[in-house]
């Protein structure tokens, strides 16, 4: 007679990893993406942030001491200078979590965020629609108003020469690979989770 069949008492490895959710492999957490609060360089919470146009985002300790070294961008591998790094103001909303001012989307992983150089506010892409489709259509204003500040800046992305710069989207895989933490490029003031010394050094405003 066949043998009767009897009911799998374990799960494959592959199984585990596949539908259950387990263990990553090393390929897959080398390309997982920082948080938005994160430190390009430290991949640890930043306190004072920092940006670039380019769309990196630094802990201000950590950056300047390694720009002075190294002149570049750590994660991009371009030449920066001091003058190029800004800084990036994030709302807070009554929770303590990061948000759009404008919106009040929270910044999660699937929120496309950006940041308006000249000022440094930070908002979810979508509060700057309208200034952005108003300077594309013909005839449009090319200034639009900071929503907080009402300073002046070029609604256009930075790539193209504007002032709004992408620090995260989920949707764009050159933006991602730059929030990957297998980006870095070079040395690193600090071993992960350990901002450097401080310097007392500002970055531009």
């Amino acid at each position: 007679m066949p043998r009767q069949s009897r009911d799998k008492l374990f799960v494959r490895q592959s199984e585990w990893r596949d539908v259950y959710g387990g263990r990553r492999d090393a390929a897959t957490e080398s390309t997982r993406a920082l948080p938005i609060d994160s430190c390009m360089i430290s991949q640890a919470p930043f306190t004072t942030p920092v940006g670039t146009r380019a769309g990196t985002v630094f802990e201000l300790r950590n950056i300047i001491p390694f720009v002075k070294e190294h002149r570049k961008d750590p994660v991009t591998g371009e030449p920066l200078t001091g003058k190029e790094i800004f800084k990036l103001r994030f709302h807070r909303n009554a929770e303590g979590k990061f948000a759009c001012p404008v919106t009040m989307q929270l910044f999660g992983p699937r929120t496309r965020v950006v940041a308006v150089a000249p000022t440094g506010n930070v908002y979810a892409a979508d509060a700057l629609a309208g200034a952005k489709a108003a300077a594309a259509a013909p005839g449009g204003d090319p200034v639009a108003a900071d929503l907080l500040t009402g300073a002046p800046y070029d609604p256009r992305p930075a790539s193209e020469g504007g002032d709004v710069v992408v620090l995260q989207d989920p949707a764009d895989k050159a933006v991602s690979a730059l929030r990957s933490s297998a980006a870095l490029h070079g040395g690193a003031p600090g071993k992960p989770g350990t901002p450097a010394a401080s310097t007392g050094d500002g970055a531009a405003a």
